[in-house]
């Protein structure tokens, strides 16, 4: 149940990182259009995807889980204010890294998945 779960949350993560990916580069091709908005991932999406390293006990993972899951079904976006080609990059960054040490993480699970299913050879 808890390998069910910590999966679940690392791929609804992998998803909330590339919408924040996304969204930086919709930001920067808009950055010299007028009448375009910024936009941001909401709090609730973003305080989910803060609140990972921190998860602990199978009750937290599924309530996070839950909690990730209608945040991601409601609007993920918000409007923003004003913003600066550095700073889209910097997000788009940081969402790339996030993304990657996500997949890290992903695979050293499945990893030790099929090594409990195989045991050693």
């Amino acid at each position: 149940m808890a390998n069910d779960l910590s999966i679940a949350t690392v791929r609804l993560a992998l998803g909330l990182q590339d919408l924040r990916a996304r969204t930086a580069a919709d930001n920067i091709a808009n950055l010299n259009r007028s009448g375009t908005q910024t936009m941001r991932l909401d709090d609730a999406a973003s305080s989910f995807l803060a609140s990972i390293p921190e998860l602990a006990g199978q009750d937290g993972l599924a309530r996070s889980v839950n909690e990730a899951a209608d945040a991601v079904r409601g609007a993920a976006l918000q409007p923003a204010g004003d913003t600066t080609a550095d700073r889209e990059v910097a997000d788009m960054v940081e969402a790339g890294a996030a993304y990657q040490t996500l997949t890290e993480v992903l695979g050293r699970q499945f990893a030790l998945l099929r090594l409990s299913i195989a045991g050693r050879s």
